[in-house]
């Protein structure tokens, strides 16, 4: 596959708890770099085949939400899980299904960064 690097950006509005899409689509690997503060909160992503159409929580093989656990986050990096680049569009969650944490005073910047 060929290499393609690059930088997606994707935004939690003010008082939100779903990230706008992004399209990973020409990443291989990528690391998501949490840039500003951020309410203790697991992150959790959601992946769709189109960038329209409905996102659904990504799991692993035993059936466990992919998942990055609680904390502030701020100024951090993280792999994004292989479950996660399977999928050409995603979104980040702030929480778990079912159980969402705010984000206050935002908006909050998340890049998906690459270089293959």
């Amino acid at each position: 596959m060929a290499r393609s690097d690059g930088v997606v950006t994707l935004t939690i509005a003010d008082e939100g708890t779903l990230s706008d899409a992004g399209d990973i689509s020409r990443f291989i690997n990528a690391t998501m770099i949490m840039v500003t503060a951020w309410t203790s909160a697991a992150i959790t992503f959601l992946g769709c085949d189109t960038l329209g159409g409905t996102y659904a929580s990504i799991y692993d093989a035993t059936g466990t939400e992919v998942t990055i656990p609680a904390s502030t986050h701020s100024g951090r990096a993280y792999e994004i899980p292989a479950a996660v680049m399977n999928f050409p569009y995603i979104k980040v969650r702030s929480g778990v299904l079912g159980s969402t944490v705010t984000q206050s005073n935002g908006p909050y910047t998340i890049k998906i960064c690459s270089k293959n």
